[in-house]
C-alpha cells in the first residue's frame, strides 16, 4: 500500500483498510447500494490524498492530520 509507505501517521492506514472493509460488508448486507459505496470510495480516495498532499514537507504533523 503506498499510503503506508508514505505518511508517518500510524493510524491513517488502518482507519482507511477498516473503512474499505465497512464499505463492503455494506455492499455485500444491502445496506448501500453500489453508488453509495462509489461516493464513499471516492471520499476515501479524496481523504488519502489529502494525506498525501498534507505530508509534502516529509512530516505529518497531528495539525495536518486532522
Amino acid at each position: 500500500m503506498v499510503l503506508a509507505q508514505s505518511t508517518n501517521g500510524p493510524g491513517i492506514e488502518k482507519r482507511t483498510e477498516n473503512q474499505q472493509g465497512r464499505i463492503r460488508q455494506g455492499v455485500d448486507s444491502g445496506q448501500l447500494t453500489r453508488r453509495e459505496a462509489g461516493r464513499l470510495e471516492a471520499q476515501q480516495t479524496r481523504i488519502k490524498q489529502n494525506a498525501l498532499r498534507a505530508k509534502t514537507d516529509g512530516n505529518l504533523t497531528p495539525g495536518k492530520r486532522a
